[in-house]
């Protein structure tokens, strides 16, 4: 896994063409964002409608509109008519004739980040910086040896604990495992560690380690 030192976000009106072998990373500002439940299915619904707390619950409609808003861009189709199910182990995914496209999304309070690739399976994990009591502790629980030995090296730092984190949950999102789920190795996945803004530790992970995408970073203009 290795780090991006430099990452320029370009901003774009509309989802560019994805290029065979090109993997798309989106940041958009969950506040900003239109909630839009009419674009939602019914279970989508009810799960925003669920949220006690209002600011919650309009993040959460935010990140689902985003999703189909990007989706149906890419695919020619109207965000309500976004077809997606739940693939092994209860990973989202497209349905229907669009099952090529893969796409994973992560938000933290106001940020969110998606990517979305074809042919090629995909995770992605964002953390906004805040302290973490107990790092090598929650570390020790789930982390790998060499993992658990680098934070403990850095004197379980914070900035290290949160970039080793947002890369074991993007490896494990990749392949539709939970953080407590089967450890997904390097012989499975890759993975690039990177800033999203500040104060925001992000990472994606794609199931191809043989395979060094072209990525993109961008942003909707307006929405």
């Amino acid at each position: 896994m290795r780090h991006l030192t430099r990452v320029n976000w370009e901003s774009v009106e509309w989802p560019p063409a994805l290029a065979p072998g090109e993997l798309h990373i989106w940041r958009c500002d969950l506040d900003r964002a239109p909630c839009h439940p009419q674009w939602l299915a019914p279970a989508e619904r009810q799960r925003q409608q669920a949220f006690r707390d209002r600011l919650a619950g309009q993040r959460s409609c935010a990140s689902r509109t985003l999703l189909r808003h990007l989706l149906s861009g890419y695919l020619s189709i109207p965000p309500w008519d976004v077809e997606l199910v739940r693939g092994e182990h209860g990973k989202p995914r497209l349905g229907g004739d669009h099952a090529s496209w893969t796409f994973n999304l992560s938000h933290s309070g106001d940020a969110a980040l998606y990517a979305v690739a074809r042919d090629l399976e995909v995770g992605i994990d964002i953390e906004r910086s805040r302290e973490i009591p107990n790092s090598l502790g929650i570390a020790r629980r789930v982390m790998s040896d060499a993992e658990i030995d680098e934070l403990a090296s850095a004197g379980s730092d914070t900035a290290t604990f949160l970039r080793l984190w947002t890369c074991l949950e993007a490896r494990q999102k990749c392949l539709g495992e939970g953080v407590f789920g089967r450890r997904v190795g390097d012989a499975q996945v890759d993975a690039r560690s990177f800033t999203a803004g500040e104060g925001l530790q992000a990472c994606v992970a794609w199931a191809d380690p043989g395979v060094d995408p072209g990525m993109r970073f961008l942003e909707l203009g307006s929405f």
